[in-house]
């Protein structure tokens, strides 16, 4: 009896398929071969001859890229195994959706006893205004002092 990776391995040189799995796995790794980083400014759009054609978000990102060339060619071929799937890289400026690089937890469904908004507490008035205004005298920059004051009672801290 055979392993099924072999028997796998078989049926995808088959049909010819290896290559594309191996293209399809290079763009499903892309964050972890580049980092999250860069790959929320990149994404790589196919391989051809060898060159994987990349398209990056700007022309600042392209330049930093520029000199990552040799070690993300050397990551990918690592990761894919041999032969090795790409020997250069050519990046032209491309915009594109962006997308989250790795999934991100959803958020929790509030419940109904919760409140939707939180309400803004009412500004200072009376005494507690008048403390504010005590607190915040030993600013000296009036503006300064102004602004805090203003902030203070109109949040009620």
């Amino acid at each position: 009896m055979q392993p099924a990776s072999e028997l796998v391995s078989r049926v995808l040189d088959g049909y010819n398929l290896a290559e594309t799995i191996r293209r399809i796995r290079l763009r499903l790794e892309w964050s972890r071969i580049v980092g999250r980083q860069l790959a929320a400014r990149t994404r790589p759009d196919y391989v051809k001859d060898g060159i994987l054609h990349v398209r990056v978000w700007d022309s600042s990102w392209l330049h930093h890229l520029s000199f990552m060339r040799d070690t993300i060619v050397a990551t990918i071929n690592e990761r894919m195994g041999d032969p090795p799937l790409v020997s250069a890289i050519e990046m032209k400026i491309g915009r594109f959706y962006p997308r989250d690089v790795t999934p991100q937890p959803t958020q929790r469904q509030r419940g109904p006893d919760l409140p939707r908004w939180r309400s803004l507490p009412e500004p200072a008035t009376g005494e507690r205004l008048k403390e504010i205004e005590e607190e915040t005298a030993c600013i000296e920059d009036a503006e300064l002092r102004q602004v805090v004051t203003d902030l203070r009672r109109r949040w009620n801290v």
